[in-house]
């Protein structure tokens, strides 16, 4: 039940009084289960005990939901969560939950116009290309979200819900965390990828892509993105089955000299041995180019343990090496004293 309003609290004082929108809310979500004829989460129903008590009420911060409950299950809260515009979720996971595309639909509209969720998440749910359509909507221009963090693993996305996908996030500036972890993109999929990577104004920083199949072409695409993106700080490219092919090490290395802001690449699980790994070593020990001293963003690089120890431990030097170039600039740039100081005013 909701809490009542303190004694002696100031009229028109609305922080003083828990709105009942969380007591509407469960209510309508309790109403759309019964006619559904459908139960509620285990973990909702501790939940809502927990929201509901009178000595300590609350709102419905994060909505986790770790078991299966269908499209009706997901349509059952989110009908009352749209209608009521409700603003205090701020977290919303779903795991497992196999809500499919019809189901996705249903939360869509919510997660397109709420201005409290911070945090998205539709791991293992079935989702495919049309689900994709549907968020692709809710974080598009017409949004009204600011959404830092969206996490689709697990999910029969593809080429195909990558381009839906893309649609929107190519024009989303307030995302931060993407991650598409096992979710069946190939090489085809980078483009749609590029497009979200190039985006002027992104603030993207985490992109994970682990377990897909973007091969050479694919990761190539994407290197080649990342002299233009400015915010990107780290990939995960884990298990991607791509290696050490002359063009894909070529992309390698224009990421690492062009871009300003990459600091963390994963490549563990793909092909790199002796070969590949002497090339990136080769690459990132390049101390000039052009005449001109070379220091580059990138300070940590995961590579396969085919990579032999003593090239491994070589780039690891390279790196403090790249560091303390990076320091002597910058000493280098402060050094000397401004112009008039210490002159007297006449």
């Amino acid at each position: 039940m909701p809490a009542k309003k303190p004694k002696g609290a100031a009229k028109g004082k609305k922080d003083q009084v828990q709105d009942e929108t969380t007591e509407t809310l469960y209510r309508q979500y309790r109403k759309n289960l019964q006619a559904s004829g459908i139960s509620m989460p285990r973990k909702l129903v501790e939940k809502f005990a927990e929201l509901r008590d009178e000595k300590t009420p609350g709102d419905l911060t994060e909505l986790g939901i770790f078991e299966e409950i269908g499209p009706e299950g997901i349509w059952a809260i989110a009908e009352p969560l749209r209608d009521l515009e409700y603003k205090h979720l701020k977290d919303l996971r779903l795991w497992g939950t196999g809500i499919q595309d019809d189901g996705l639909r249903s939360i869509a509209q919510y997660i397109k116009n709420s201005i409290s969720l911070k945090t998205v998440e539709f791991v293992n749910c079935r989702i495919g290309q049309l689900g994709c359509e549907f968020l692709s909507q809710a974080f598009g221009p017409d949004s009204h979200n600011f959404i830092a963090s969206l996490k689709l693993d697990y999910n029969n996305i593809g080429n195909e819900g990558i381009q839906n996908l893309a649609k929107g996030l190519s024009l989303n500036c307030n995302l931060t965390n993407l991650s598409l972890a096992f979710c069946e993109i190939e090489p085809e999929g980078a483009r749609s990828i590029l497009e979200i990577v190039i985006n002027q104004k992104s603030a993207l920083k985490d992109l994970n892509l682990e377990g897909n199949c973007l091969r050479n072409t694919g990761v190539i695409t994407l290197f080649r993105s990342m002299s233009i993106n400015k915010s990107i700080e780290s990939i995960n490219l884990t298990s991607n089955q791509f290696g050490e092919e002359e063009n894909l090490l070529s992309a390698f290395r224009e990421t690492v000299q062009s871009n300003s802001t990459l600091k963390s690449l994963n490549l563990m699980k793909n092909g790199f041995y002796e070969a590949g790994g002497q090339a990136i070593l080769n690459i990132l020990t390049e101390t000039t180019y052009d005449g001109q001293p070379i220091t580059f963003a990138l300070t940590s690089l995961k590579l396969p343990e085919t990579v032999p120890r003593d090239i491994a431990k070589a780039i690891e030097t390279a790196f403090k090496e790249n560091k303390k170039r990076k320091g002597k600039g910058k000493k280098k740039k402060g050094k000397g004293k401004k112009k008039g100081k210490g002159k007297k005013k006449k």
